[in-house]
């Protein structure tokens, strides 16, 4: 990024500059009495993490990995889903994309871990690894809060194979799980 002067700063320089400035503002702020309490600047940070490498990680030894993710034009809105379920070693087992129609993101995370698992069964799978991006979908399978909740009956799908099979359900960023989003991007397209 280059700025004043014709040099070269990384995005992370900048943003440091950036929050060293509102440091400096805001203490010199508080510490000025010629403001009435109710006006004073409020404090300002921005924090940035550091960049770090994003991948598919192979699942532990004797254990087959799904992984799923949705796709939706708007929320609600055109919606789809897709995922692959990948051997221990990485190597592609099968692959799964559907359309589902006017719905919301959330509806379809759960579908997609729905069907994931649905297929693995088929398959006759043991041990089962099901990676999805959506913290949200994986609190409401976990959580006890689902009896009222507009997709209980696929929350209640999804648990009753979490129960009786050897299911563990999983966070991953989406940027690790770049296959399976295409999948699902293809299965909204069609």
């Amino acid at each position: 990024m280059t700025v004043l002067g014709d040099e070269d700063w990384s995005f992370y320089i900048v943003v440091t500059f950036i929050n060293n400035m509102f440091r400096d503002f805001n203490q010199s702020s508080l510490q000025s009495n010629s403001l009435p309490s109710h006006k004073k600047p409020c404090l300002v940070r921005f924090y940035v993490k550091k960049p770090c490498l994003v991948s598919w990680s192979k699942p532990p030894p004797q254990v087959w990995c799904i992984n799923v993710d949705d796709s939706s034009l708007g929320n609600p809105g055109s919606a789809g889903f897709g995922g692959l379920i990948c051997s221990e070693d990485g190597s592609w087992i099968r692959g799964f994309s559907g359309f589902i129609g006017f719905t919301t993101n959330l509806h379809a995370k759960l579908l997609a871990i729905l069907h994931g698992l649905r297929l693995a069964r088929n398959l006759q799978l043991q041990r089962v690894l099901c990676q999805t991006n959506s913290l949200e979908a994986i609190h409401l399978i976990s959580s006890g809060n689902r009896k009222f909740h507009r997709y209980a009956c696929f929350i209640y799908n999804i648990c009753a194979f979490l129960e009786d099979w050897d299911v563990t359900l999983a966070h991953t960023l989406r940027e690790g799980d770049q296959c399976a989003d295409w999948l699902a991007k293809f299965g909204t397209s069609n």
